[in-house]
This record gives structure tokens, C-alpha cells and sequence, in this order.
């Protein structure tokens, strides 16, 4: 899949424009997988960063600076793997609509060049 995202990608705009918004969807999948997997390990670095009372992130600090305050319990783990595996599943979803798709309309392209 990932070799013909590739040549999707450098052979058209509109499929580097998808294609970057693919792997934006896994990175963001991922991280959320990563936040799930750091909990544990850095309880106190990992969760909703509030600064002077107003929430200003989500994820893991290092170091956490001063005046920040990191809110969120183990419930967080559970909520992150959901959600990135959420993401992970779309996003390969899409992927392969969209390649369907793409070779769907270079196929449609391929018989009217043959035809005229």
C-alpha cells in the first residue's frame, strides 16, 4: 500500500496533497498510541497541560515547566489507545478508497486514450 501511496503522491498533486493528509492521519494515530504507552512509564509528565487555569495541550511534557499543571489519571491510557486505534483504522480505510479510487479514474483514462 505504502508503494502505491508513493506513486500516487509524485505523480499527481491532488496525490501529494492526499498523500500528506494520509500520513498526517497516521502520525496523529500513532501519537496517540504513544501517549497510551508513556502513561504508565511517566505518570506525572503525560495527560491535559493547563497553564494559569487554561488548558494549553495534551500529551507528554519534558520537563514539565513551572506554572504548568498536568491533569488526567490512568483513564488516559484506555481513552488514547481508542481513540489512536480509531484513527489508525480510518485512516487505512480511507487509504484504500482512495487508491481504489485513483485507479478506477486512471483506468477510465487508459480506455478513452485507447479509444480515440
Amino acid at each position: 500500500m505504502a508503494r502505491s501511496i508513493w506513486y500516487v503522491a509524485v505523480n499527481s498533486v491532488a496525490g501529494f496533497f492526499g498523500a500528506l493528509g494520509l500520513f498526517i492521519g497516521n502520525s496523529l494515530g500513532a501519537s496517540f498510541m504513544a501517549i497510551a504507552v508513556l502513561k504508565p512509564i511517566f505518570p506525572g509528565n503525560v495527560g491535559f497541560v493547563y497553564r494559569q487555569g487554561s488548558l494549553v495541550g495534551f500529551g507528554a511534557r519534558f520537563p514539565v515547566e513551572p506554572g504548568q499543571i498536568i491533569v488526567g489519571g490512568y483513564w488516559v491510557i484506555p481513552v488514547s489507545l481508542t481513540i489512536g486505534l480509531l484513527v489508525l483504522v480510518g485512516t487505512h480505510r480511507v487509504a484504500r478508497r482512495w487508491l481504489t479510487w485513483f485507479r478506477e479514474r486512471r483506468e477510465q483514462r487508459l480506455r478513452l486514450n485507447t479509444m480515440g
